[in-house]
């Protein structure tokens, strides 16, 4: 994705620390942290071309760990499995 046209890089996981990109600075620490990353990218189009976000397992990590921390009214959530989807 480095070699997209002028990438922007949100980097969930630190694995672009190694490589001369453009990213946000702080990395996301959580799902609300992440959306508002994408929705300055959205409100500012020329900051970038091409918006990666390395990686996507990481980010839904961010997603899982916001569910869980919303829970269920009246029940305990401990994992994601816990919804019974």
């Amino acid at each position: 994705a480095a070699k997209f046209p002028d990438p922007l890089f949100i980097d969930t996981e630190g694995s672009t620390s190694n490589y001369d990109v453009k990213r946000f600075d702080p990395s996301p620490t959580s799902w609300s942290m992440l959306f508002e990353q994408v929705k300055y990218v959205i409100a500012h189009p020329d900051i970038c071309k091409t918006l990666v976000i390395d990686t996507a397992d990481w980010a839904e990590m961010l997603c899982i760990n916001a569910v869980i921390a919303k829970g269920l009214p009246g029940k305990k959530i401990e994992g994601i499995e816990d919804y019974a989807w």
